[in-house]
């Protein structure tokens, strides 16, 4: 499982929970914990993203062995 995929299985855990929550006070703070785990899960898709970019545009390093 990926890190995203993670962050957003948190996010729905924390959604779930707001309905054993009675104070809506208590329910707006998971709320936003939940948003704040999606805002992780978008964040960490770029960031994988961006790896997959950096090492497809990178040449295969040289062993340092001659090839003939």
């Amino acid at each position: 499982m990926s890190a995203a995929d993670q962050y957003r299985r948190n996010a729905s855990e924390c959604v779930a929970i707001t309905a054993f929550f009675a104070g809506s006070q208590q329910r707006v703070a998971i709320l936003a914990l939940a948003e704040a785990w999606t805002r992780l899960a978008e964040q960490a898709e770029k960031n994988e993203e961006a790896m997959l970019l950096a090492t497809a545009d990178t040449p295969p390093q040289s062993s340092g062995e001659a090839v003939d």
